[in-house]
């Protein structure tokens, strides 16, 4: 009798939602920028030692400098778009706001304003931004496939703009 008691009496499991609000999404997705921060400054220690040195050895001192930079902004958005696929992950954020955040950051860079205080001010409403273009915001399958397709657009776009700004 004990046991059939024991089994009655167990809870049911609880159920995590498979989407976060709106404000938890932003500020997971602020938590996981800083992250994905850490992991891309290592990262372009790490090529910029290695492989910057061995690419750019040959080149002057001028084009040496362009080339380290160069290698810099590449290892630095691989950095963060490998930072925020990991803890988009697991902060339950989604691989499409990695997607959206690399996209919008790799749009950003290739305006080529660092300089200028407006670049940094939307900089910082990066990992806002990519929250917001990645949440549900219908649960009809009509809205996913307009938020899938709007995401592929601005990753393609994304990479022709940071082709270009890196070709020209």
């Amino acid at each position: 009798m004990s046991s059939r008691r024991a089994k009655v009496a167990r809870p049911d499991e609880v159920r995590t939602p498979t989407s976060l609000p709106i404000s938890a999404r932003i500020a997971w997705s602020y938590l996981a920028s800083l992250g994905a921060l850490m992991i891309a400054g290592g990262t372009v220690v790490l090529v910029n030692a290695s492989v910057g040195t061995a690419a750019c050895r040959a080149a002057s001192s001028d084009a040496a400098a362009d080339c380290r930079l160069g290698w810099a902004v590449v290892s630095s958005l691989v950095g963060l778009a490998l930072g925020w696929v990991v803890l988009g992950v697991l902060l339950h954020l989604g691989w499409r706001y990695a997607v959206a955040a690399t996209s919008v950051a790799a749009l950003l860079v290739s305006v080529d304003r660092l300089e200028t205080w407006w670049w940094w001010a939307l900089a910082a409403l990066i990992p806002a931004a990519a929250a917001l273009l990645t949440h549900e915001w219908g649960s009809a399958t009509r809205a996913k496939v307009i938020r899938d397709v709007g995401l592929a657009v601005l990753a393609v776009g994304a990479v022709a703009a940071i082709s270009w700004w890196l070709l020209r």
